[in-house]
């Protein structure tokens, strides 16, 4: 008798799980598509730091006080990022669709992308060398 009882708990779950509606279904897909954009995001960011770190920089507003890229210029670069992050996910914690969670990860796969490339041409150029210092 318990085995059965067990079995038909067993049964009862296994079709209470496959309620879920075909929206929840993509939302949780999308979620997930999302969660993963923001990780190749932030590795974009991580690889272009990586690859820019000490050298001179283009960008005046990352330049540091020897025009190259230091700790100043981390910080500026994520506390540009942050916000954008941050708003995405004030976002679609109060809109979870699944049109918003696509969107969003287009934006945040090609923009990982670009500084991706971004990190892999600077790695590509020679080596500079810092001016000594006396």
């Amino acid at each position: 008798m318990t085995k059965l009882a067990l079995l038909m708990c067993i049964c009862a779950a296994a079709l209470s799980a496959q309620t879920i509606s075909s929206e929840e279904h993509a939302v949780t897909k999308g979620k997930k598509l999302w969660r993963w954009s923001l990780a190749a995001l932030a590795a974009g960011n991580i690889a272009d730091m990586h690859s820019s770190w000490g050298r001179p920089e283009a960008n005046p507003l990352l330049a540091g006080a020897n025009g190259r890229f230091d700790w100043r210029s981390a910080t500026i670069k994520l506390g540009i990022q942050a916000p954008l992050i941050g708003f995405q996910l004030w976002r679609v914690h109060k809109n979870p669709s699944p049109s918003l969670y696509k969107s969003y990860s287009f934006t945040n796969f090609a923009v990982g992308g670009a500084f991706g490339g971004v990190a892999i041409h600077n790695y590509r150029l020679p080596q500079s060398r810092l001016p000594s210092t006396p």
